[in-house]
């Protein structure tokens, strides 16, 4: 195996794959790439099992072959070499590398121990908007879960109907819904969940480069075909939970106010807050809030007043400051609506200008007050 390649080519294909690499595994060989090199062309490709990434690259091949290397470790080298053309030169299962500045080897595994890596899969093709798509995402992937107990809320549920298209993610402390409404008719159904570290992965190759061409639904994959790059994942076999059911429909009180203004005052007050609850109170009143937090453990607090609109009767209640900050980061709109009902009751919050044929909401469950 002999190639040669320019370190910023060779860079951005490692760099595709290097997000899915496991930082812990069972199987030691899940922290390497896969390197094979055919006529003028080299693929890099990485799995956790559960997502997995083809990428290729153009290069110079004198001779063809196959190994795996420690991806981390590879790409730092590279990351620290000069964009000049490299050499890669594989001796037996050690791989040399040759730059300007000088060489460096690296000892790697036979391929034939990596974990085989889907070519295509079979099932319904879907035409989706790459930038849609990204949109949609980037509005939800962030409440999904991290607790493997329940698995379904590991993944973002993506239900394809004929005349919309909605996305949904929840940990159970917050839940954020889009919906597109856009009159595009499609002739197939669709609503799986997609593990959220493969959504995430697909958002970060948007380029003018890596636009998405082909999306394919399977029974039991998905596939991701962005120029060239391949993103393959499992769906999640679960069923989602039915989030419409906590999602108030009667709640009376609407708080109004700038998402800047709140979003700094949070981010400063929260400063002084508890360290494992994150709690700001929320002491609401017809013009104004007031912010205040407290940590007993380092006798510290905090008080703001704000300028706000309420309609109803003064109230107190408690949020996460991390859950609602991340939620105001996600809408673009310059004024933000609460609907409320009482302080232990989820309150949603909506952007106050909505996209054409979008229909955008976050849920955020409150803190109960010491």
């Amino acid at each position: 195996m002999n190639f040669n390649v320019k370190q910023s080519e060779i860079l951005k294909g490692l760099q595709a794959i290097l997000s899915i690499i496991p930082s812990k595994s069972t199987l030691p060989i899940l922290s390497n790439a896969a390197f094979q090199n055919g006529e003028n062309e080299l693929s890099i490709s990485a799995t956790d099992l559960d997502v997995s990434i083809i990428t290729h690259i153009p290069v110079r091949t004198k001779t063809e072959g196959e190994i795996t290397l420690p991806a981390k470790k590879v790409a730092e080298v590279i990351r620290e070499l000069p964009d000049k053309t490299l050499e890669f030169n594989l001796e037996k299962e050690q791989m040399r590398i040759t730059s300007p500045l000088g060489t460096y080897k690296i000892l790697g595994f036979r391929k034939d121990e990596f974990p085989d890596i889907p070519q295509n899969i079979e099932g319904t093709e879907i035409k989706v908007d790459g930038s849609l798509l990204h949109r949609m995402i980037e509005k939800s992937v962030f409440a999904y879960s991290t607790d493997e107990t329940r698995p379904a809320l590991n993944g973002v549920l993506w239900h394809i109907k004929k005349d919309e298209m909605r996305m949904v993610a929840t940990d159970g402390h917050r839940l954020a819904k889009i919906v597109n409404t856009e009159k595009i008719k499609r002739e197939t159904e669709k609503e799986v969940i997609i593990p959220a570290k493969a959504l995430n992965c697909l958002n970060r190759f948007r380029s003018e480069e890596d636009e998405l061409e082909k999306i394919i639904i399977g029974d039991n994959h998905v596939l991701f075909e962005l120029g060239r790059t391949r993103i393959f994942s499992r769906l999640i076999a679960e069923t989602y939970p039915n989030y419409e059911r906590v999602i108030p429909s009667d709640n009376d009180k609407i708080l109004k106010v700038n998402r800047d203004i709140l979003s700094s005052s949070v981010k400063r007050v929260s400063i002084l807050s508890n360290a494992i609850t994150h709690q700001v109170k929320f002491s609401l009143n017809k013009d104004k809030i007031i912010l205040s937090a407290l940590d007993q453990e380092i006798g510290g607090e905090a008080n703001e007043e704000i300028d706000a609109e309420y309609n109803g009767e003064p109230m107190d209640v408690g949020y996460n400051a991390q859950y609602l900050l991340e939620i105001l980061s996600h809408i673009e709109s310059e004024e933000v609506k609460f609907e409320l009902s009482t302080p232990t009751t989820a309150g949603i919050i909506y952007p106050s200008e909505q996209k054409e044929h979008e229909d955008y909401l976050c849920l955020i469950m409150p803190l109960r007050l010491n």
